[in-house]
């Protein structure tokens, strides 16, 4: 399932660079077939987070030698 994921996080970065990723939005390029929990599982294991304004929380650089 992480692969998966992973792919259509790359798929979305790749087609829409200047978007933050999210949870809602990488479960709205899934087609919603991945659960909430599940993405947040998968882009916490291997991506940084990031706070911004309003407490919303990002998920853009990947992190270095974590699987």
């Amino acid at each position: 399932m992480d692969e998966a994921v992973l792919h259509s996080v790359r798929s979305y970065k790749l087609l829409f660079p200047e978007e933050k990723v999210t949870t809602r939005r990488i479960q709205e390029w899934c087609g919603f077939i991945v659960g909430r929990k599940t993405i947040i599982r998968i882009l916490d294991r291997h991506f940084k987070k990031i706070r911004l304004q309003g407490g919303l929380i990002l998920c853009s650089v990947p992190k270095i030698g974590r699987h």
